[in-house]
């Protein structure tokens, strides 16, 4: 789901209920099959053929609704009424859009009732609109027609880490992965989910918190090793180091060297994803993230140094801030860090929507 479609969901429901809007993670639904083992389908086939075509409408009614989300308003009806009518005639619009879309959906499951990608198809037309009870049984018809399909599983854990019980969301990562081990998007959205709800993975896993932590960075990891060049991956799993806690010490000097590792750690993850950074953007944000695990591990030239190789103006703000709590770290005051990046790692919200626990996999 683009932003701007994320948008236009916080639009459709403003004038209803709040909505609590974050990325799904699910899988798109390809025009042929991509599930290993499965046979191609035929794109001869009549069948595939009429899917085809309703995922073509899918795709022009999200353009559609972007282009209508870009409109502005004309200057010269810029006043306060102008745009209130202006705001209910988009929302209308874009709901005849997504009628109209999922008009084709319907009738073409009416047709093909155990069509298993047009149920996954349908299942992500309607997260992208908030339709959560409406997601939850396109995906239980899709589970019941074929359980070992990867991409359901997948894509009901995505739909279980948005409106909980997230239990059952790592309960459909686990059989994702067991179908299909080496994909790295389920390793990637299955070590988010580890981060993101530990005190639920606590529990779940009947661990503390340091091996919750070691859990997710293992998907991480793993993600890592099977997608090297992707940059997404690599980012996010340095940036998850910014929310894991040293291993717990006794001592003061143990304490110390606790974070040591975890800079360590950290930087190595930087540096990784420093190699496959391929933008100046990029590259020079990765040296601020350099410089702030080197403040907080008392590497001070090294600090200094890449923070020199900060250019863009874009960075400017929070290289100064960096730089600041670098003189005051380095001067032996014990300071409050002011230096946060401004981007976070990955988010989901729960909404705690009552969900049946789906069916283990045969």
């Amino acid at each position: 789901m683009s932003d701007i479609l994320v948008g236009a969901l916080s639009l459709l429901l403003a004038t209803n209920q709040p909505a609590a809007v974050s990325h799904y993670f699910t899988e798109r639904v390809a025009p042929l099959s991509v599930l290993m083992g499965e046979p191609m389908v035929d794109p001869a086939d009549p069948v595939e053929i009429e899917f085809q075509d309703v995922l073509k409408v899918d795709d022009a009614g999200e353009a559609e609704m972007e282009r209508v989300l870009l409109e502005t308003t004309p200057p010269d009806l810029a006043r306060a009424e102008t745009r209130a009518t202006l705001r209910e005639a988009k929302r209308k619009a874009l709901l005849q859009i997504i009628n109209r879309t999922r008009d084709r959906y319907e009738v073409f499951l009416k047709r093909h009732p155990d069509h298993v990608r047009a149920r996954l198809a349908y299942g992500d037309h309607l997260s992208t609109h908030g339709e959560d009870s409406e997601v939850l049984e396109q995906l239980g018809i899709a589970l019941k027609l074929d359980p070992r399909n990867p991409v359901v599983w997948n894509n009901y854990a995505g739909h279980f880490a948005h409106v909980g019980p997230i239990t059952n969301a790592f309960h459909a990562y686990e059989q994702a992965l067991a179908l299909r081990p080496f994909e790295p998007l389920y390793h990637y959205n299955f070590g988010t989910v580890v981060f993101l709800y530990r005190a639920d993975a606590m529990d779940y896993y009947h661990c503390n918190e340091t091996a919750v932590f070691e859990r997710a960075l293992d998907h991480y990891r793993e993600c890592r090793r099977l997608a090297p060049n992707n940059f997404r991956y690599a980012f996010e799993y340095a940036q998850t180091f910014y929310g894991v806690k040293p291993e717990p010490a006794d001592t003061p000097e143990g304490k110390k060297q606790a974070e040591e590792r975890l800079a360590v750690r950290a930087l190595k993850a930087w540096d990784e994803a420093l190699v496959v950074a391929n933008n100046e953007t990029d590259r020079d944000g990765i040296f601020l993230h350099f410089a702030r695990w080197q403040i907080k591990s008392g590497r001070w030239e090294e600090a200094r140094a890449n923070l020199a190789r900060v250019t863009l103006q874009e960075h400017a703000e929070l290289k100064r801030r960096l730089e600041r709590n670098l003189v005051q770290r380095e001067s032996g005051l014990d300071v409050a860090p002011d230096d946060r990046p401004p981007i976070e790692a990955p988010k989901l919200e729960l909404k705690p929507v009552p969900a049946p626990a789906p069916d283990p996999a045969p």
